[in-house]
Parts: C-alpha cells; structure tokens; sequence
C-alpha cells in the first residue's frame, strides 16, 4: 500500500528533487509498517534536502549530501541499485507522484539542439538571431504551421498557439518556454510524464503591465475614456456644475490590490508616487518587504473590496481567485469604486459585472483579459460608456522579445551544463 512515511509537509514539497540511484534508473517507494522504504525499479519519488542514511548494494552509505544549496537540485553520489532508505527524521513525505521515467532522453547538447518560435506578431526569431547564439531555430506563425514543424522542435517557444494535441507528433520536444506569465493553458501532467521542462516568462512584462493599471486608473479618473469620445464626435464639452460627476483625481484616493506578486507589488510602488494609500491581500503577507499600507492574507479581501477606490486584479488565476469578482463581492464595493483588471478573464463573472457596470453599482472598471479572446463582437462589454476595453495588450512592450531572450538564454546554458532547475521552472 502507498502511503506517507509521516504526514505531509508542503514546505518540503518546494525543496526536494528527484531521487535516483543508477542514472537514469528510476525508483519506487513502498512503505512498510515498520517504517523502512523499500526502492524498487520503474518510478520516482522525491525527498527533502537534508542528510539521509541511504543502503545500496554496495553497502550503507550514511549521511549522503543531496544538495548544498536550495537554489540548486543536486542528487546522491550513488553506483549500483539502491535498495532501501532507512527511516531518518527530515523525510516529510515518501509517496509523490511518478517523476520522469528513464525513456525521457537526455536534453541535447547546444550542437544539436533545434528552437521553435510559435507567435503570430512578436519577433522572437530575429531578436534571438540578434544574440548570436549559432543554435538552429525558426519561427511559425499559424496554429497550422506549428502542427506542421513541431516534429522538428527540441525546444517551443509559445503561449496562444498552444494546443494540448501536439504532444503526440512532439518526439524530440524536451522544454517548453512559455511567451508569457500564465501557465493555465499547459498540460502540467502530461509534461511531467514525458520528461518535458516547462518555464514561464516570469517578469518579463512587469512593469508594462502595472504602467498599463495605473494608466487605467488615471483614464478612469480623469474621464480620457469620455474625452476621446467627445473627440470623435468633434464636441467641446464643456465644464461640468455636479462635483460627483466631475473628473478626479488619484492623491488621497486608496487602492486595493488583488495579489501582491511582481506586478502587484510594482502597483503598489508606483501608486505610492501618486500619494495614495495602498492595501493589497497576499497569500503570505509575511513574505511582503514594500510601501503598502497594509498587506493581509487572502482572508481580507471583503474588507479590502469595501474601502477601496481603485480595485486592481493582479492575481493568478487559481481555484481560489477564479470567479472572486462576483454578485456579492461586486455588492462590498463602493458605488464610487473602479475594477481595473489586469490579471485573467476567469477572476471575474461576466454576468454579474455587466449588470453592475449598466446599473451603475460600481463606477466603472477597465478590463484587459476575458473569459473567450478575442472578445466577441456582440459582447455587451463593447456598449458600456464606463468600461474601457483593451485587448489583452497590458503585457506588451518593445521590450518583451529581449526580456523573453534573457530568460530563455539563461536556461539553455543551465541544460547545456546538466542542471535541472531552471529559471521560472513550472514543471
């Protein structure tokens, strides 16, 4: 029977690393009621960083260093088939998922190795010819072209074109370089069955994006969406008597951040310039070191939904974020209030905001990302005078293609020279 050795830990799921005794022999555990783990061939398991008394054929090994350093994956200085782990205290869990099996190939050498670009508009292939690395690539542009040269592909850079079925005509494809932060669209299984790496462009949109919330809400607060109209239609308009219908302004004015990550935090800095008071819920507030105000755990969302001008969605999208902008949330709001959504489309219920936004529940809200892209023609988003639509552009920059070359050059040198763990490594 599969079961832990001792209760779960999630803090020793973020540092441990495959356990392998011959390269590429991969091991199974199965706990015995005494407590000794009995390793057999054919699957993985993981265990903490630590020290360990490990029995091989070649006899006990006692306190085997695993790895010197969180940052880096080591593994065991073992020969030969490793029969047993005896029970030592810092094992937190002996019962994981299968890891890679021993027919992923090895990643190949730089030589040898063939990059896709798969993106419609972004020039990923001449910014990275541009580095001058000598690695074999070519760039796709149609969902057909990708099915038509993914056979060919060592490693596939891409995000929107991606589809779950190219894994089957996929033989060489070893790591995939997601173009941006989410990671929702991948297959995470499927990849740790076959051996394939995946990372994200973790960063590489940081600041275009919080510039594009704080853009959003200097718009809605200085009415630009209005003007523009007004411009199209070659009217002046003219000073307005009712001060609650007037333009305002950002000073003094509280901000609730949604998910104090990288762009989040960036918010919050540059909200600060404007001299206004930022609360911002984070799944670890502890971890926080920046100008917020105040900084709670996930739990103080109500409170942050009720004193907030300016709401700003800068959370992933997960179990617990998915369809938190709701009827009831939407109802915490000020009537005063703006939603800036910069994260994903699946944070908010489209039919509650609508009705919100035409009844005037909440002031307005300015949305960059949607549950289907691109937004359809009859979506009733297109019609509302307090909305501003964008689409899906918060992210882009003229600096994306060389932020995403930093991130991608980095970790073929880390697979060049053997390493496992990779910058912004999902799987």
């Amino acid at each position: 029977m599969w079961r832990p050795l001792i209760p779960f830990s999630r803090r020793a799921k973020a540092g441990s690393l495959p356990f392998r005794g011959r390269l590429g022999e991969i091991l199974a555990v199965d706990v015995s009621g005494d407590g000794r783990c009995s390793l057999l061939p054919g699957r993985g398991f993981k265990i903490p960083y630590g020290r360990n008394l490990v029995s091989t054929d070649r006899g006990l090994v006692q306190n085997c260093p695993l790895s010197p350093s969180r940052e880096r994956a080591g593994s065991l200085p073992l020969r030969g088939r490793v029969r047993e782990i005896r029970r030592p205290a810092i094992i937190l869990e002996a019962n994981l998922e299968p890891q890679v099996t021993n027919s992923a190939p090895q990643f190949p050498a730089t030589s040898d190795l063939t990059i896709g670009f798969a993106h419609h508009a972004y020039q990923l292939k001449e910014r990275f010819e541009a580095r001058g690395t000598g690695v074999n690539h070519f760039q796709v542009y149609t969902p057909d072209q990708l099915n038509e040269r993914i056979a060919d592909m060592d490693v596939l850079v891409v995000s929107g074109l991606w589809n779950d079925d190219l894994l089957d005509d996929a033989p060489k494809l070893r790591w995939i370089q997601s173009v941006g932060t989410g990671f929702d669209q991948f297959p995470l299984d499927q990849l740790r069955e076959r051996g394939i790496h995946l990372t994200r462009a973790f960063g590489v949109m940081k600041e275009a994006v919080a510039e594009q919330a704080l853009a959003c809400m200097l718009s809605l607060a200085r009415h630009l969406h209005y003007l523009r109209d007004y411009q199209k239609k070659h009217e002046w308009r003219t000073y307005i008597s009712d001060i609650s219908s007037r333009e305002d302004e950002l000073a003094g004015k509280t901000v609730g951040i949604v998910g104090l990550g990288l762009i989040g935090s960036r918010v919050a800095e540059l909200a600060k310039a404007f001299d206004m008071r930022v609360i911002a819920t984070k799944r670890d507030p502890y971890t926080y070191d920046g100008p917020a105000d105040r900084v709670t755990g996930t739990g103080g969302l109500d409170d942050l939904l009720r004193e907030s001008d300016y709401v700003v969605l800068t959370c992933p999208l997960t179990d617990e974020t998915a369809g938190m902008i709701n009827k009831r949330t939407l109802g915490l709001m000020k009537r005063s209030a703006f939603l800036i959504n910069v994260a994903r489309g699946g944070c908010v219920v489209d039919e509650d905001l609508v009705p919100a936004l035409k009844a005037f529940e909440i002031a307005g809200a300015a949305l960059d990302h949607f549950h289907e892209e691109p937004l359809g023609s009859e979506s009733p988003y297109w019609d509302l005078d307090n909305a501003i639509v964008t689409p899906h552009n918060a992210s882009e920059t003229r600096m994306y293609e060389e932020n995403l070359m930093d991130i991608l050059i980095e970790n073929m040198g880390r697979l060049d020279r053997g390493e496992t763990d990779l910058l912004h490594q999902v799987v």
